[in-house]
């Protein structure tokens, strides 16, 4: 029978946190090992991850509908997810990825939530596109934007009436905890008066004053 000690959440989670500086094979170990340490192992080995990572929690997704035991465990996994890298640049979407956006995209529009509640840190890398996914993955907590988008902007790709970085713009859910916003786009994005007024207005709501640009204005 475990001491009685392992059922104090706190000190589970002290165990597990000093395991990163062993390395990540031991926490998955500690994982793997005992229940009680589960939870606590996995939540921190998901803090970071790549989008590209959660597509292989639905194995069979080329070949059928996730059942609802993967997508209880998809929405657990991502909500663990503090700082996420999203790639989708020519040649790096798979079909796979691309059913992946569908379904995150679709818990959106159902829910009127990001399936990423905990997301302090999102990097976007693709093409105009793209965006349209975007509104999907900014959480209420969001700190740290940043967002490379690559060829020429095409207004028609967007929903509504959005130019891109309008479009960027308005999907920020809560702009007073936005601290790092950093856009890189091509010359030709020529931002709008209303996108600097809505630059000006962000680094006002901002407290620490640490809003920053990438070379657009």
């Amino acid at each position: 029978m475990p001491h009685k000690i392992f059922e104090i959440d706190e000190v589970l989670r002290v165990i597990v946190w000093h395991t990163r500086d062993i390395s990540e094979t031991t926490t998955v170990s500690l994982a793997c090992c005992c229940k009680s340490f589960e939870e606590p192992a996995l939540s921190l080995l998901w803090v970071s991850k790549p989008l590209n990572d959660l597509a292989a929690l639905f194995p069979s997704i080329l070949t059928r509908a996730p059942t609802e035991e993967e997508g209880n465990r998809f929405r657990q996994y991502a909500s663990w997810i503090r700082v996420l890298s999203v790639d989708l640049a020519p040649g790096y979407v798979t079909q796979e990825l691309t059913l992946l956006l569908d379904l995150i995209a679709s818990h959106y529009t159902k829910r009127a939530t990001t399936v990423f509640p905990n997301l302090c840190k999102l990097t976007w890398h693709g093409e105009p596109s793209s965006l349209t996914y975007f509104p999907s993955f900014v959480s209420p907590i969001l700190t740290d934007l940043r967002a490379h988008i690559t060829t020429r902007w095409e207004t028609r790709h967007l929903p509504g009436e959005y130019a891109p970085l309008e479009f960027v713009m308005n999907s920020i859910i809560s702009p007073s905890t936005l601290r790092s916003l950093c856009l890189d786009v091509p010359p030709e994005a020529n931002p709008s008066p209303e996108f600097k007024q809505g630059v000006a207005d962000l680094t006002s709501a901002n407290r620490s004053g640490s809003v920053a640009l990438g070379a657009i204005l």
